[in-house]
C-alpha cells in the first residue's frame, strides 16, 4: 500500500474513531447527532462497503429533524440506564468488568491502559471521573493514535509512523478486541432502541476489521 493510500485509510479511521469515542464517552448532544446526520446524507454509500457501515450510514441519513430531536432525548435516557444507573447497571462499560470480574472496577487492565495512555502522551479530561478502561476512553485513545500517525505521515517521520502503527495493533490486540465483542453483544441484547443496536453492531465489526487491516500493514 502506498503512503497516499495509507494516509487516506488513516484519515478514514480517524473520522470513524472520532465518531465512536464521541458517541460512547457521554450522551451525544443534538449538535453531534445533526453533524453525523448531515455527513451520512452527504456520503455516497457503495454496495461493496461493509454491511454494518451501510446500515450505520443509512440509519442516520434517513432520520428527519424531528426524529433527531426525539432521538436525542431517548439516547440520554437509555445511555444512563445502560451504563450509569443509578441502580443496577446492565452493562458496565469497563474492560476490567469484562475481563477480570463483573463486579470489578479499577482492575489490572485499568492500570495497564492508564500506563499506555500516559506513555503515548494522551491526557484525559479529569472532569469525566471515569476509570481509564472506560470504553469511551479506549476509543479516544485509538482516535488519538490515529491522528498522531497522520501527522507523522505528513512530516515524513517513518520511524514514528511505524511506532504508532505498532502501538495501535498492540492496543487492539491486548485490549479492545479482547472485550468489544462481548460488550457490544450485551448492548444489542439489552437495548430496544435501534440507535444503540446499530451503533453496537457497527462498533464491533469496525474494530474487529480494523484490527485485521492494521495487522496486515505491519507485515
Amino acid at each position: 500500500m502506498t503512503v497516499t493510500l495509507i494516509k487516506d485509510y488513516m484519515e478514514y479511521r480517524c473520522g470513524i474513531y472520532y465518531w465512536l469515542k464521541t458517541l460512547y464517552v457521554s450522551e451525544p448532544s443534538i449538535e453531534i447527532l445533526k453533524e453525523i446526520h448531515e455527513t451520512c446524507q452527504e456520503t455516497i454509500v457503495f454496495d461493496e462497503w461493509p454491511e454494518n457501515e451501510q446500515q450505520f450510514m443509512n440509519y442516520f441519513s434517513q432520520l428527519s429533524q424531528t426524529e433527531l430531536q426525539t432521538l436525542e432525548k431517548e439516547i440520554r435516557s437509555e445511555y444512563a440506564r445502560l451504563f450509569i444507573g443509578p441502580k443496577r447497571v446492565p452493562i458496565p462499560p469497563y474492560e476490567s468488568t469484562y475481563r477480570e470480574n463483573k463486579k470489578s472496577i479499577f482492575g489490572q487492565n485499568t492500570k495497564r491502559v492508564q500506563d499506555l495512555y500516559e506513555h503515548a502522551g494522551l491526557k484525559l479530561d479529569e472532569k469525566m471521573n471515569m476509570p481509564h478502561d472506560f470504553i469511551g476512553f479506549e476509543l479516544e485513545f485509538m482516535y488519538y493514535l490515529t491522528y498522531q500517525m497522520i501527522r507523522a505521515i505528513d512530516e515524513n517521520d517513518e520511524a514514528l509512523v511505524n511506532k504508532l502503527l505498532n502501538y495501535q495493533v498492540h492496543f487492539l490486540d491486548e485490549h479492545l478486541t479482547k472485550w468489544i465483542e462481548a460488550l457490544t453483544d450485551d448492548i444489542m441484547v439489552e437495548t430496544q432502541l435501534k440507535y444503540f443496536e446499530v451503533l453496537a453492531k457497527f462498533t464491533k465489526e469496525f474494530i474487529m476489521n480494523d484490527y485485521i487491516q492494521l495487522k496486515e500493514l505491519t507485515v
